[in-house]
């Protein structure tokens, strides 16, 4: 019934404690890692090896030809 009464703002605290470490995270994790650590995200490694094995894969059937 309070937070009715406060007005459309009442749940903003709550919201921001939400977020800030959602985002905090999403940035950790896109960016490879906290506090200077040298961490790759996991989707940048796994984007390196499916492009190492189309490098591969070309190679192999253009030696075909």
């Amino acid at each position: 019934m309070a937070l009715a009464q406060a007005g459309p703002h009442a749940d903003t605290g709550p919201r921001a404690a939400f977020i800030t470490p959602v985002a905090h995270g999403r940035w950790t994790w896109t960016h490879g890692g906290g506090s200077g650590a040298p961490v790759r995200p996991a989707v940048a490694a796994v984007a390196d090896e499916l492009r190492s094995r189309l490098r591969d894969f070309a190679v192999t059937r253009a030696e075909r030809r």
